[in-house]
């Protein structure tokens, strides 16, 4: 993956994003590269993000996301360019899907008519049954454009209202002109079908590029890079906006957690070992945290760094408070680690509560860094 996408809220809805979706796809180029090799992959793998969890084509990536857990969008590629996107926001009340397909349906037959383009909406197409996905509301939705088209002939999507999670959720598929209406409904009928917008348990499973991990659900994104040979996420435990009411809050700062996966660890590590590197690279690897190597708790395949947070007036007022409320110290730990089967290097970092130390090692014993299935 060449780009790296910031973190960043979304001001639109879900109708505009899926709208703008949509006439993007109508005259984005075709990309050249596409191979039949990689159309006809029986591979799949596994994409997470903000609670949600489906099954791809393995050559299918997230190409951008943007917003958090109550409104948001990701939009995933193929050689080609976008191939599906999906968006949700929660409203406060019970919404009416069904209403705000048709208007959403409605605008894009409009905007094809002003481009004096072919369009027609299918009347309810068989995506996603209710019986798969047992929702409050759900509702399929599909159109047909001019099938000459080899970015955008057809689309098929559905809609639901999940009570569970409160969340409202439009996923969309875009065909190729390559591709018959049936095949790209069946496509979209499987991955819709295998999505969950909501997870079991209290921990979110979070999926790229075959990395994964699973981290509490109560932690939120707070920085996601994709890059070429890299990938580096964060989360936090906010602090409830009444923190300064609540005692144990006071002079703590918020949990936090990250993992980072580099590529190729043969050629980062072709003329130094992992610990030179490591204790080389980590110390300064994260703005807020200043790590030192743990050579007691160290072994040959897995080394430990300590940590302290960088800003020293934070520090000091850390350790007063904790004198006067008799708390226990928040540990920072590291670790480094070497993927041998995939060729992966693996940082995480860790800031944690007393209360949540078991945090650690159930993030680090979830992490995989081949997820085909």
């Amino acid at each position: 993956m060449d780009s790296k996408f910031a973190w960043a809220k979304i001001n639109r809805s879900p109708s505009a994003i899926i709208k703008s979706t949509f006439m993007t796809t109508m005259t984005s180029p075709l990309n050249s590269s596409s191979t039949n090799s990689q159309q006809s992959s029986s591979e799949k793998n596994i994409l997470g993000w903000e609670g949600f969890t489906l099954t791809l084509p393995a050559y299918w990536t997230l190409a951008s996301f943007a917003g958090d857990r109550d409104k948001g969008n990701f939009r995933i590629t193929d050689e080609d360019g976008t191939r599906v996107e999906v968006v949700w926001e929660t409203p406060k009340g019970t919404p009416n899907l069904e209403r705000s397909i048709e208007n959403l349906s409605k605008a894009w037959e409009k905007e094809a008519k002003k481009k004096k383009q072919d369009f027609h909406l299918a009347n309810n197409p068989p995506i996603v049954s209710k019986t798969r996905q047992k929702k409050e509301q759900l509702i399929n939705f599909g159109w047909k454009g001019d099938n000459k088209d080899p970015m955008a002939a057809h689309g098929w999507g559905v809609g639901w209202h999940c009570a569970e999670c409160g969340r409202v959720v439009v996923a969309h598929l875009v065909g190729r002109g390559r591709e018959t209406s049936g095949t790209a409904q069946r496509l979209a009928s499987e991955i819709f079908s295998s999505m969950e917008c909501h997870n079991h348990g209290g921990w979110n499973t979070w999926s790229v590029f075959g990395f994964q991990v699973d981290i509490p659900e109560n932690f939120a994104m707070k920085l996601g890079k994709l890059q070429t040979g890299k990938i580096e996420m964060e989360w936090e435990n906010p602090r409830p906006a009444d923190w300064w009411m609540t005692p144990k809050w006071w002079g703590r700062r918020p949990e936090r957690l990250g993992v980072q996966r580099l590529s190729a660890a043969n050629l980062v590590l072709i003329d130094q070992d992992m610990k030179t590197w490591a204790k080389r690279m980590v110390p300064r690897c994260n703005k807020k945290y200043l790590f030192t190597f743990d050579e007691h708790n160290s072994t040959d395949d897995q080394l430990w760094f300590t940590g302290k947070t960088w800003n020293l007036r934070q520090r000091l007022s850390e350790t007063a408070w904790r004198f006067v409320l008799r708390r226990q110290h928040q540990e920072i730990r590291a670790t480094v680690w070497r993927d041998e089967k995939d060729n992966k290097l693996l940082f995480a970092f860790f800031d944690l509560t007393s209360q949540n130390e078991h945090v650690q090692d159930d993030v680090l014993n979830s992490i995989a860094t081949h997820t085909l299935v």
